[in-house]
C-alpha cells in the first residue's frame, strides 16, 4: 500500500512482438517437423533411398570446387592471351602503304586566325626538337673529343 491507498504490482510486461515471435517460432518447428515426418514416409514409401544422393551429400559434393578452380585458370589463360594479341605482337607494316609512313613533305599555308596559331606553335615545337637533338650531339661529341684526350 502506498501513502495514498493503492495497491502497486511490479510487473515487466512482455511486448506483443516478442509473443507473436515466439508463437512463430513455436509455428516453424512444429511445421518443419511435419515436413521432415512427411519426407520420411514418403522415403519408405518408395522402399529404398539413393545411395549415390546419400554418398554425394556425406562427402560435400566437390564438382564445384573443380568447377571454380578450372574458371579461375581458364580465365587467367585467356587474359594472357588477350594481353599478348593486344600488346605483345608487332605491328604489321607490310600492309601500310609507304605514304602514311612518310613524314608529310610540305604543309598547305594556314588560312584563318586559329589556323596560323597552331601552324606557328606545331612548326617552333619541330624547331625545338632539331634544336635539343643538335645540342645534344654536341654535348656528345665534345665529351668524345674530352675523354679521347684524357
Amino acid at each position: 500500500m502506498t501513502p495514498f491507498g493503492k495497491l502497486e504490482l511490479e510487473f515487466e510486461p512482455t511486448s506483443t512482438k516478442e509473443k507473436r515471435d515466439r508463437r512463430n517460432r513455436e509455428q516453424a518447428k512444429q511445421e518443419a517437423a511435419k515436413t521432415r515426418a512427411k519426407a520420411e514416409k514418403e522415403a519408405e514409401k518408395k522402399g529404398k533411398k539413393q545411395p549415390g544422393l546419400e554418398a554425394a551429400a556425406a562427402k560435400g559434393g566437390g564438382g564445384g570446387k573443380w568447377l571454380s578452380i578450372l574458371l579461375l585458370i581458364g580465365g587467367l589463360v585467356a587474359a594472357v592471351a588477350i594481353a599478348y594479341w593486344l600488346f605483345g605482337s608487332k605491328p604489321e607494316t607490310e600492309d601500310v602503304p609507304a605514304d602514311y609512313l612518310a613524314e608529310p613533305a610540305i604543309e598547305p599555308e594556314p588560312q584563318g586566325f586559329a589556323d596560323n596559331i597552331r601552324h606557328r606553335i606545331r612548326h617552333a615545337v619541330r624547331s625545338g626538337k632539331q634544336a635539343s637533338r643538335e645540342a645534344q650531339l654536341e654535348q656528345e661529341r665534345r665529351y668524345e673529343e674530352l675523354t679521347r684526350q684524357s
